[in-house]
C-alpha cells in the first residue's frame, strides 16, 4: 500500500532531521576549530553560520515529522535555501580565489614550474 504524500513528507523529514543536526553540529565544531588559526579568524563565522542554519532546519524537520506545525515546513525550506545560497557563494568565491592564485603564480613564476611537468608526466 502506498503512503500518502503527507505521510511520505513526515517520514522524510523525520529521517532528515538527524542528519541535518549531525552536519550542523559538525560545521559549528569545524568553525570553532577554524577560529584558532590566523586565516580562520576572518572566516570562522561562515561554517558556524551554516551549522546553525542546518541545526535550525533539523528542528523544523522534527516539527514537520511530528505534524505539529504547518509553518515548520516553510521554515525548513527557508533554512535550507539560505544554507545552499551561502554554500554556493562560498564555492564560487573559492573557485575565483584558486583561479586568481593560479594566474598570479603563472605570472610571477613566468610559466609553470619545470618540476610540475616532471611530476605530472613521469
Amino acid at each position: 500500500m502506498s503512503l500518502s504524500p503527507a505521510s511520505q513528507l513526515k517520514e522524510s523529514a523525520t529521517t532528515m532531521s538527524s542528519w541535518l543536526r549531525f552536519l550542523g553540529i559538525a560545521l559549528i565544531f569545524t568553525g570553532a576549530l577554524c577560529a584558532f588559526t590566523i586565516i580562520g579568524l576572518f572566516v570562522f563565522w561562515i561554517p558556524i553560520w551554516m551549522g546553525v542554519l542546518l541545526y535550525q532546519a533539523a528542528e523544523r524537520a522534527t516539527a514537520v515529522g511530528r505534524g505539529t506545525s504547518a509553518e515548520a515546513l516553510l521554515e525548513l525550506v527557508e533554512k535550507l535555501k539560505s544554507y545552499f545560497i551561502i554554500s554556493g557563494v562560498v564555492t564560487m568565491a573559492l573557485i575565483a580565489f584558486v583561479v586568481c592564485f593560479l594566474i598570479f603564480m603563472y605570472a610571477v613564476m613566468d610559466g609553470p614550474p619545470s618540476e610540475l611537468g616532471t611530476f605530472l608526466f613521469n
